[in-house]
């Protein structure tokens, strides 16, 4: 039996300590990427408030490394979509418009027409299912003395006609469902989108703008977005076991 000295065993050790602590800890803090992602998520408060930095910083992560064109024609990238995203900020503009803090909506969730405001320091959720095809925003509605009510709006999503970029996915919202706190389901209201199907055509025969949600850029932990409306996105994953509402998957 060989015996190898004290000495070279801690170096041997030393080295292997000093690989899995780059791997693991370092290795982000000298990516690109994640830095930019760190000062885009710290340029936004935690009520969703916008800094000057947001909308460059924004920019520059787009630019830096955009999410692949063919992100929903294949099946393997799209994986990465799946989950639940934080919704960290949007700002609404018309289309057209230079989005600009002044003229943004925070804490806001728009569903064909049905706009929802979120309530102060609760993050709006978006949920992904590329198994289902299946897109929801989860928002938690403060009702006073009341309580508080979970209020859920999902659809369907396909990739874009062509000649659309493979990351742009048209939304048709056809369900509207409120929870208890709790997460008890209380009622769906799935007609309100038959009903205004019904009273504006053009919503959902392609006589007007389709609602439309396009991924720029995508990582483990971020992912940025444009809609149809001229609206920027941010949205930050959470990992919280299918969250209050998993009794209810959509």
């Amino acid at each position: 039996v060989k015996l190898v000295p004290r000495g070279v065993k801690l170096v041997r050790m030393g080295f292997t300590l000093l690989y899995m602590f780059s791997t693991s800890a370092l290795l982000p803090i000298f990516n690109r990427a994640y830095r930019a992602e760190n000062a885009l998520l710290s340029s936004i408060g935690l009520d969703g408030r916008l800094s000057s930095s947001t909308l460059p910083a924004f920019a520059a992560l787009e630019r830096l490394k955009p999410a692949p064109l063919n992100l929903l024609d294949d099946a393997t990238a799209g994986t990465l979509l799946n989950g639940r995203w934080a919704l960290r900020a949007t700002i609404a503009a018309s289309v057209g418009e230079d989005v600009s803090d002044e003229q943004g909506m925070r804490g806001v969730v728009n569903a064909s027409g049905i706009t929802i405001d979120a309530a102060p320091l609760q993050y709006p959720v978006q949920e992904v299912r590329i198994s289902t095809s299946r897109i929801a925003n989860e928002v938690l509605l403060k009702l006073g003395p009341i309580g508080s009510l979970y209020l859920r709006v999902s659809g369907g999503f396909q990739r874009a006609p062509l000649p659309a970029p493979g990351r742009r996915a048209t939304v048709v919202f056809d369900q509207l469902e409120v929870f208890t706190r709790s997460g008890e389901r209380l009622f769906t209201a799935g007609w309100l989108f038959d009903l205004q199907a019904k009273l504006n055509p053009s919503l959902s025969n392609g006589a007007d703008d389709s609602s439309w949600l396009e991924t720029t850029y995508l990582s483990e932990r971020v992912r940025l977005g444009r809609g149809n409306k001229g609206s920027v996105f941010v949205l930050q994953r959470v990992e919280d076991d299918g969250g209050p509402l998993r009794k209810w998957p959509i």
